[in-house]
């Protein structure tokens, strides 16, 4: 369903003076410039060319702001792939049919039901008298949508497509709801599970305020061990026209769910982080997610474990053992995985994404979440030319330089007003920026993460994990096609990893 949201980006970011104090070339805040589109536009590298970047890289400046040096000893995480196609893309929702994917994939032997909720007829009638209300008055309905800046012609165009969204769905179901009714007045029995998208308050009667803008599917189980199953979809949709502008899938599974409110104790973990992570890549390849690949790995852990007493979870300080790990898997592009920026500027300003979660606790894979995708479509170069390794680094440094000063982390109880930012690791991934005219473009860029000591002493992870993978915080990221900085420490904010 058309969107009439335009996005305006910036065309002119800030330059700021650089690596020395007289400066050769002035650092790259943001790309999307003629340079770029030269350069992905540009004829495909061939296939065989063999990319020749350091392993490891040691290094040592001090920034603009003396206070604050920044120390490399970093190693250079490389796919195995030569090869780095740049696509067009759009954030979407997560394709419809994911939970029966999952059901079957994972917990082929289930039977799986849903409960609808009990509504009175009355209460039901009501509602469809509201919908066809809603459409039957044509200039109003026109008259709502030019009042939200649309053309006289666009908010036609989205007023058909709302009211014919309402004639061939909302209503034939709010009808469906009517009949079902009519037969069981008071029934609520579980039936068997469609996986198919409702209104709310086929489950919720108390979620009517929700019926336009929702869709849900929910499913439950029980398997041979008596473990109970939830696989639960929602689709929110746009206000404005319609359109899906957020999706969410959740699978749980054990004795408990999460959310119960009785009290719980998670229990150490008895298996081993390889068998952990064994497990959650079952789950990943059953599920059918086959284009994601292990991003991150995060052990979790209670301060204090209490039995019969309920606990959050905590990265921070670990435990005696780990009560349970948490997997990040990523959409990739030849295995290489798709970052989000975790930045809000017109650059790289990314909705949650094409990330999936999945907890491995003792019963087994317990947790899994999902929010949003990718939908990649047109190759815009089937293997672009990119920057050497010493290239993107020099623009990291200039820019290093510039941004990294002590007023930086004034908020994050600098004292005797000394920084010191230490690159362990610097990784080749994908990210996602806005292009002109809307959408994205996914380009390979360098991630550079480490951690700080602030008057000397180590600060806390600002993302609040640590782990195998990725065992630092994420300072920058520059576009390895042009230099530019996507994301970094500034006015901006912290370029965050996927939480």
């Amino acid at each position: 369903m058309k969107k009439f949201v335009i996005i305006f980006l910036c065309a002119v970011m800030l330059c700021l003076s650089a690596c020395q104090p007289t400066p050769e070339k002035p650092p790259v805040i943001s790309g999307n410039d003629d340079h770029l589109n030269e350069a992905i536009n540009a004829t495909p590298l061939p296939t065989d060319v063999v990319r020749e970047d350091p392993d490891h890289k040691t290094d040592s400046f001090v920034c603009l702001d003396a206070h604050v040096t920044v120390n490399v000893d970093a190693e250079i995480v490389k796919p195995e792939t030569n090869v780095f196609p740049v696509y067009r893309a759009e954030a979407s929702p997560i394709a419809d049919g994911f939970g029966r994917q999952i059901a079957e994939g994972v917990h082929p032997d289930v039977e799986f039901y849903q409960k609808r909720g009990a509504v009175s007829v009355e209460e039901l009638e009501a509602r469809l008298e509201q919908y066809r209300a809603f459409i039957s008055d044509w200039d109003s309905l026109v008259s709502y949508y030019v009042e939200q800046g649309c053309s006289q012609e666009e908010a036609e165009e989205t007023a058909a497509e709302v009211k014919a969204d309402y004639e061939n769905n909302i209503i034939p179901q709010a009808q469906r709801l009517i009949n079902e009714a009519r037969e069981n007045p008071i029934s609520s029995d579980p039936i068997p599970a469609d996986f198919m998208l409702q209104l709310p308050s086929f489950f919720n009667p108390a979620r009517w305020d929700r019926d336009a803008y929702e869709r849900l599917s929910i499913a439950f189980g029980t398997d041979r061990n008596g473990k109970r199953i939830r696989i639960a979809e929602t689709y929110s949709l746009d206000e404005f026209d319609h359109s899906v502008h957020t999706s969410i899938l959740t699978y749980t599974y054990g004795d408990k769910f999460w959310g119960d409110t009785d009290d719980f104790a998670w229990p150490p973990l008895t298996c081993t982080a390889d068998e952990a992570r064994e497990m959650a890549e079952d789950f990943v390849k059953k599920s059918g997610f086959d284009d994601y690949v292990l991003y991150r790995i995060t052990p979790r852990y209670n301060s204090t474990w209490l039995p019969g007493k309920v606990h959050e979870w905590y990265s921070s300080e670990p435990g005696d053992k780990p009560l349970g790990y948490n997997f990040y898997f990523c959409k990739a592009i030849n295995g290489v995985p798709i970052v989000k920026s975790g930045i809000v500027n017109e650059y790289a300003r990314v909705q949650d994404d094409a990330h999936l979660t999945v907890i491995v606790t003792n019963d087994g894979v317990s947790y899994a979440f999902m929010k949003n995708s990718w939908e990649l479509g047109t190759v815009e170069n089937e293997n672009v030319s990119m920057l050497s390794f010493d290239e993107a680094y020099e623009n990291f440094c200039r820019q290093a330089k510039v941004e990294y000063t002590v007023e930086n982390f004034k908020g994050e109880g600098v004292k005797k007003g000394t920084v010191e930012l230490r690159i362990k690791r610097i990784q080749l991934v994908y990210c996602a920026i806005q292009s002109v005219g809307g959408g994205y473009t996914v380009v390979p860029a360098w991630m550079f993460c480490g951690e700080e000591l602030v008057d000397g002493d180590l600060y806390p992870n600002v993302t609040g994990y640590t782990d195998d993978l990725f065992d630092a915080s994420r300072f920058m990221m520059i576009n390895a096609i042009d230099g530019s900085r996507i994301s970094g420490r500034s006015s901006n904010g912290w370029g965050e990893d996927i939480l």
